[in-house]
C-alpha cells in the first residue's frame, strides 16, 4: 500500500494523518551511537537569583539510580488487521452519503480508527467544495455525519492516535486560499466543542518505528501536538488552546525533508534528538540516540536510518535519564502492543525483553532480511536487496511455529483477518478482495465490486445511484 508524503495537500494527508505516526522522522544531529549526549537546553522558565539554602543535615547516601526502559500503557491500531467473517464479509451496511458527488471521478474515502467499537471517515467532494465527517460503529452503523463547506479535512486528534479520550479534532484547510483552522467535536454526539484558527499544521503522534503505520498511542492524555514545520506546539484538548511552543531553531535544528524533524513519546517531546519536558516544553539537557518509537509499551531508539540497508542498533531507553539500558545490533524488528521481535545480523528470529533485550526465545533462523508482525502472524521476508522488481519468499509464523512459506510476487502487504490472510487487488476494473486459509492456496472466499477501500482495519465499499448522483459508502462486515 502506497502512503503519501507527509506536507503535501490536507486532503491526501487526512488519511495518513493517522498513520504517519509510524514513519521515523529524519533527526539532524544525532548523538553518539548508543548513548545520551549532553546537550545546552533552553529554559522555558524566567530565572533569577538562587537563594542560599538554609544547613540540613548530611543525608543518607543512596543506591546509584539502574537504567529502567521507560514503559507505557499504550493503545495499539494496526491498518492492516481485519475483523472479518471466516467466510467473508457479508453485510454491507451504509455508514456515509455523498450526495450530488461526481459519481464519475468518485472521491475516495478516508478511514481513520477512534477506538474498538468506531471508527471514522473523512471524505472530500470536491464537486461541491465540501466534506463530509462520519462517525460510525464497526458494527456498522452510522453514529453521526457533519458536513463541511469550503475545506478539505485531516484528522489531528482522535482516541487512537493521541490518547485523548472523548473528543476528536479535525484540521479544515479551505479549498480556496488555503485558510486553516481546527474544530473539535464531542464523539458521542457531533457537537462542536471548539473552534480556533490556525496555520498550516500536521499532528505529532507517538510512533511504533519499524512496526509499519500502526497508531502507537498513550492510554489517555488530555492534550496533543502540532507542527507547523518551524516549531512544536502542545495543544489543550478540550479548549484548543496552546499550552507552550518550541522551535526548531531554539536548539539549531533545521528543516530536513519539508521540515523540523519533531518527535513525542511518553512525557517527552523531542525537537530533532534534543529532549524536552512534554509537560512545560523545557529542554532536559540531553539528547536521544535518534528517532524515539514505542513497541510493546517499552521506549526504544535507533539511529536515523534514511533508505538504510544492513546492520543497525536498538535501544532500550531510559526517559528519565536519558540513558540506552541496552542495544543490540539487528537487521529488523517488529511488534505489537505486548511482544517485541528481532532479526539478527546472524539470520536469528528472537522474541526479546524489551526491558533487557535479552532473548525469550529463538523463533527460527533464517535468511529473511525484514519481519512484519500483524495479528496472530510474524512475516519474515527475504528479498533481493539489489533488484526489488523479484519475487520476495514470505515465511509465516504463528505462536513460534512455521505455518508456511511462499512466493510472493506484489509488493503491497496483506492484511490478516483473525487465522486469513487477506489480499487486496484491482482486477478487471473491479476491487477484489480475497481470504485465504493458507496464503497460495485456494481461495476461502473472494468479493468483487465497482470500489472495495481497505484500511484502518475496515472494508468500504461504494454503492453508485447514478441517477440521483449519490454514493453511499457501506461497511463490509
Amino acid at each position: 500500500m502506497n502512503r503519501p508524503a507527509l506536507w503535501i495537500t490536507v486532503g491526501t494527508v487526512a488519511a495518513m494523518a493517522i498513520a504517519g505516526a509510524a514513519v521515523a522522522a529524519p533527526l539532524m544531529r544525532p548523538s553518539a551511537e548508543g548513548a545520551a549526549s549532553p546537550s545546552t537546553a533552553p529554559s522555558a522558565s524566567p530565572t533569577g537569583e538562587a537563594e542560599s539554602p538554609s544547613p540540613t543535615p548530611s543525608p543518607t547516601p543512596t543506591p546509584t539510580p539502574t537504567c529502567t526502559v521507560t514503559m507505557h500503557d499504550v493503545l495499539w491500531s494496526d491498518p492492516f488487521e481485519l475483523t472479518l467473517p471466516a467466510t467473508g464479509p457479508a453485510d454491507a451496511d451504509r455508514v456515509q452519503r455523498i450526495e450530488r458527488a461526481d459519481v464519475d471521478y468518485r472521491p475516495t474515502p478516508f478511514p481513520f480508527p477512534i477506538d474498538e467499537e468506531s471508527f471514522g471517515i473523512l471524505t472530500a467532494n470536491d464537486l461541491r467544495s465540501r466534506s463530509s465527517l462520519t462517525v460510525a460503529g464497526r458494527d456498522g452503523q452510522e453514529r453521526w455525519t457533519v458536513v463541511i463547506d469550503g475545506g478539505r479535512l485531516q484528522v489531528l486528534s482522535s482516541p487512537a492516535t493521541t490518547g485523548v479520550q472523548g473528543i476528536l479534532v479535525i484540521g479544515v484547510t479551505a479549498f480556496e486560499g488555503g485558510d486553516h483552522r481546527m474544530m473539535s467535536f464531542d464523539l458521542a454526539t457531533g457537537d462542536v466543542i471548539a473552534e480556533r484558527e490556525t496555520g498550516e499544521t500536521s499532528p505529532i503522534t507517538w510512533r511504533a518505528g519499524r512496526a509499519w503505520w500502526t497508531s502507537v498511542a498513550p492510554a489517555t492524555a488530555d492534550s496533543f501536538y502540532l507542527s507547523d514545520r518551524d516549531a512544536l506546539s502542545r495543544i489543550d484538548a478540550t479548549t484548543l488552546e496552546t499550552r507552550w511552543t518550541v522551535a526548531g531553531s531554539d536548539y539549531g535544528v533545521e528543516w530536513f525533508e519539508g521540515g523540523v524533524p519533531f518527535g513525542v513519546i511518553g512525557d517527552r517531546a523531542f525537537v530533532g534528538s534534543h529532549a524536552v519536558d512534554a509537560e512545560t516544553g523545557e529542554g532536559l539537557g540531553w539528547e536521544s540516540a535518534g528517532t524515539v518509537t514505542s513497541v510493546a509499551g517499552a521506549t526504544l531508539h535507533t539511529r536515523l536510518m534514511y533508505d538504510h540497508v544492513g546492520p543497525f542498533d536498538l535501544s532500550g531507553l531510559d526517559l528519565a535519564r536519558g540513558e540506552s539500558c541496552w542495544t543490540r545490533e539487528v537487521l529488523s524488528y517488529t511488534g505489537d502492543a505486548d511482544t517485541l521481535w528481532i532479526l539478527t545480523p546472524e539470520g536469528a528470529i528472537e522474541r526479546i525483553d524489551p526491558l533487557t533485550g535479552e532473548a525469550l526465545e529463538t523463533v527460527a533462523q533464517t535468511t529473511a532480511s525484514s519481519l512484519r508482525a500483524v495479528g496472530r502472524y510474524l512475516f519474515a521476508t527475504e528479498s533481493d536487496p539489489d533488484d526489488y522488481r523479484q519475487p520476495t519468499t514470505v515465511s509465516v509464523f504463528e505462536d513460534s511455529v512455521l505455518r508456511w512459506t511462499y512466493t510472493d510476487d506484489s509488493s503491497a502487504p496483506p492484511y490478516v483477518s483473525g487465522s486469513q490472510i487477506v489480499v487486496h487487488e484491482r482486477k478487471r476494473g473491479l476491487d477484489t478482495l480475497t481470504g485465504y486459509d493458507e496464503p497460495g492456496g485456494d481461495p476461502a472466499w473472494q468479493i468483487e465490486e465497482l470500489d472495495i477501500f481497505v484500511d484502518e482495519g475496515v472494508v468500504l465499499q461504494a454503492e453508485v445511484d447514478w441517477n440521483e448522483n449519490i454514493i453511499d459508502y457501506a461497511l463490509r462486515h
